[in-house]
């Protein structure tokens, strides 16, 4: 029994498509042309390694980043501790007894995670000139992260006056 081809462009009448239909449609057993490029696959991305990035400004919002953020094991809920004599910020598990501050998703697609915590830094009289980014950012056991403000540096990015 045979059966009979029907063209499924027929019902098109543009000079294009009746060409396409007339030569690779009829002839479907035809290879292709030898000099033609074709695309075999599709090459990979390469995938974006975040570097870890904490910083602090001026309304004493503390902000962590998305290589940051698990070091906290999930912890939306965290302490804040400040040690006199390192200049070390260390954020933690909250405790019974201390105050609780929220980490807030933030930024664009909310991939940035911000503690506001600017009654911890006004208790301690810690004042923030200009926006600081850690450079040593020191992830321990137990979720906790030690941020030293006193080996932080400025911002390259100024802020703008109003």
């Amino acid at each position: 029994m045979e059966t009979e081809m029907t063209n499924p462009v027929s019902s098109y009448s543009c000079p294009f498509v009746e060409f396409v239909a007339k030569t690779l449609l009829a002839h479907p057993t035809t290879a292709p042309n030898p000099m033609w490029n074709e695309l075999k696959e599709r090459p990979r991305r390469r995938q974006r390694v975040l570097k870890p990035y904490a910083s602090i400004n001026p309304r004493g919002e503390i902000v962590l980043n998305a290589a940051v953020f698990p070091h906290l094991e999930g912890n939306y809920y965290v302490g804040l501790h400040y040690d006199d004599e390192t200049g070390d910020i260390a954020i933690t598990r909250p405790t019974w007894n201390g105050r609780t501050y929220t980490v807030k998703k933030f930024g664009r697609k909310k991939r940035l995670r911000v503690v506001r915590a600017a009654r911890f830094l006004n208790h301690l009289g810690i004042k923030i000139e200009e926006t600081m980014i850690f450079a040593q950012i020191t992830p321990h056991p137990g979720g906790t992260l030690v941020l030293n403000l006193t080996s932080a540096r400025r911002s390259p990015r100024r802020r703008m006056d109003r």
